[in-house]
């Protein structure tokens, strides 16, 4: 799903 993408994408951008 999308919404899984996206919450994937953000939780990866802010470990970072």
């Amino acid at each position: 799903m999308l919404v899984d993408g996206l919450l994937f994408t953000a939780h990866y951008s802010v470990q970072s």
